[in-house]
């Protein structure tokens, strides 16, 4: 998501993987037209990611080891051409489902990956089982109405052992309850400021006169 950041930018799919850099050089001259290597054009850390991957895509997902299957033709030449191209595929369905703004449905993968093979029983229940994708917003209100309804068991639990009925605080009564207890004042006395008698004069400093320098012998 971070580097494609803007889906709506791009066109097609071939835009996409030759901005990943998963598309091959073009040699045009004249008559010829050859191609050669791939470009690596674009973010070095995003195209390792990709292509590892669609490597560990080999193992579990049948859908990819028949994509894998039919463009490497049985060839050991094509290993890696097949690798980059199951890449690029992944490329390509990861940017269409930003730009239809759609999640990752484990249901509907099922039904691709049992339609081109066979899928064992553990990846089955792991998929069946995986809980809906949620964004760190409806994580939060999934999170708050979990804390209510635990909340609300507790208190249905102490209100049956003691056999009253729970009472909601409402934030009318904490003020009216607020305003009905009277501020405490403090008793303390304070002290006076100036302890002098009124008849008693103002001290004054008197300055002390200046002894005079003596005068120093000559040698």
């Amino acid at each position: 998501m971070s580097c494609i950041d803007d889906p709506h930018r791009f066109e097609n799919g071939r835009q996409v993987s030759a901005y990943f850099g998963l598309v091959p050089r073009q040699y045009q001259s004249g008559e010829t037209d050859r191609n050669g290597r791939i470009t690596k054009r674009g973010n070095p850390l995003a195209r390792t990611i990709l292509v590892e991957c669609a490597w560990a895509s080999l193992r579990y997902n049948p859908w990819a080891k028949g994509v894998y299957e039919r463009i490497c033709g049985k060839q050991k030449t094509r290993k890696k051409k097949a690798g980059i191209a199951l890449a690029r595929k992944i490329a390509v369905i990861a940017w269409a489902m930003l730009r239809d703004e759609k999640d990752w449905e484990p249901k509907q993968m099922i039904q691709v990956t049992e339609s081109f093979g066979r899928m064992s029983t553990s990846l089955k229940d792991t998929l069946q089982n995986m809980k809906p994708k949620e964004n760190s917003d409806q994580r939060k209100s999934r999170l708050r109405k979990e804390a209510r309804a635990a909340q609300a068991a507790s208190e249905g639990l102490t209100s049956k052992t003691t056999g009253q009925t729970p009472r909601k605080s409402t934030p009318a009564t904490t003020r009216s309850a607020k305003a009905a207890t009277p501020k405490r004042k403090s008793t303390a006395t304070r002290s006076p400021r100036s302890t002098s008698q009124p008849n008693e004069k103002p001290r004054t400093k008197t300055s002390k006169p200046r002894r005079a320098r003596q005068p120093v012998p000559r040698a």
